[in-house]
Order: C-alpha cells, then structure tokens, then sequence
C-alpha cells in the first residue's frame, strides 16, 4: 500500500516450479485448464460478486489504497477475516493448535502464514503463543502437499494427540512422500518446529530423513504483515492477490 503496509506476503521457495498445476495455472495464464490465472478468476469473482455486488465490475479499476479497506470489512462481517486476535480467547483456554504449510506453495503465501504465526505472539503474548501454537514449514512441498520435491504426509493426530494428552509438545516430526500409486514411502524429511529448518548433515542417504538436522533458518524472508507498519516506499507497489 501507499503508506508501506504489506496486505499479503511473496511466496517461499519453489512455488514457481512446475508439476502438473502449479504456477502456471494459477499465476501465469491458467492453461490448459483456465482462460485466465486462476488467482485472478477468484479475485475478479469475489469483487464482483462479494465486495462490490455488481456483476460489470471492472476489477482492473481496482485500487488497493482505496478498495481494501472494504474488502477487509466485509470479509469482517462475514467471518472470514480470521486475523490473529481471533486466537485470544483460544490459547486462553489452554487449547492446542498445529499449523504447517508447505513453502513450496503456489495457492497460498507460507510468508503470510509466517507472518499470521508472529502476530499469534503479538496478539496473546510470547508465552501462550508457545504453549498453545506451533508451526512447521514443510521444504520443497507445494498446494495440499502436492509437488515432487518435498515430504508432507505426517500423523497429525497422533502429533496433537500427545501434545494435548500427555503434553508433549512436538518439536521435530517426521514426514514422508508416499507413492499414490504404489504406496512405499519414497523420501522422508524431519518437519522442523518454525524458525528451524532441515539441513542436510553432510553425509547419509539424502532421501531420509535421519541424514538432516534441525537448525536456525537463513535471514527471514517473510515481509512484515498488515498490521505492521514501516516507512513509506517511494515506487509503486504491486497490488496483492486476494484468497479465498
């Protein structure tokens, strides 16, 4: 936005390479499925349809500065601006919630969900924020854990089962690639509690999972979300994606 406000952050690594519906069906041109990205065709049907109410909106004529503020209100009145703060009287309950993404993703930005995880902190306090909240970032992983590069099948269950039955709360998880077809377990990757990341040791089979250590990530990527502010850019500043 004009004032530097970041509404949605880039994507991670990876969300641009491609496989059988990825970039380039929902970012570039939409083929061979779309007549359109699909991003846009979502965001062109929202305006019309949700924001605006007008079937001849023009969503070229959308104007960031101007327009979003109406679109955060009305997702608002419809319950779907879910924001951080929403999470307050959650961990004020003691409640458990897991939150993994791949970074791979091309749907939806694992920075703005990076973002969405420091704000729990902001909005509960650092320290309900670690008891109640954990998230894991899932390498090479793409939409709905899609992709050829990443592990992203793991016992969700069992993870926030221990968490809240015998207060265990993961740290370190093991996540697989299986084979739909055969069903053998291909790759195996350790799911690192965020800010960790896998690295590989240095020696072992670079398909399992033993051969990787947790460590601190390279310098943060992720841009600072909506409701952090910072100074003014100078250029012009592209205009986000909206999700749905």
């Amino acid at each position: 936005m004009a004032d530097g406000t970041v509404v949605y952050g880039g994507f991670g690594l990876g969300a641009e390479t491609v496989s059988p519906d990825t970039w380039q069906l929902f970012s570039t041109d939409g083929t061979p499925t779309y007549p359109a990205p699909e991003s846009f065709l979502l965001v062109d049907a929202t305006l019309k349809y949700v924001i605006f109410s007008n079937t001849q909106y023009d969503s070229g004529t959308f104007n960031i500065d101007r327009d979003y503020p109406r679109v955060l209100q009305t997702f608002t009145n419809l319950g779907g601006a879910f924001v951080a703060s929403d999470v307050v009287p959650f961990a004020a309950a003691g409640e458990k919630m897991l939150i993994w993404q791949g970074e791979s993703d091309y749907s939806l930005s694992t920075n703005a969900t990076i973002n969405f995880y420091r704000d729990l902190a902001s909005a509960v306090g650092a320290s309900a924020a670690a008891t109640s909240s954990q998230m894991f970032v899932k390498p090479g992983v793409q939409h709905c854990n899609s992709g050829t590069a990443g592990a992203g099948t793991f016992d969700q269950i069992a993870a926030i089962s221990n968490w809240v039955e015998h207060g265990t709360q993961p740290t370190a998880l093991i996540a697989s690639k299986v084979d739909a077809t055969t069903g053998a377990t291909t790759l195996t990757r350790p799911m690192c509690a965020y800010p960790l990341y896998p690295r590989y040791g240095g020696s072992g089979d670079p398909n399992s999972g033993q051969s990787f250590v947790c460590r601190q990530r390279s310098p943060v990527r992720a841009r600072r979300s909506q409701w952090q502010r910072r100074r003014p850019r100078r250029h012009a500043t592209r205009q986000p994606r909206l999700e749905i």
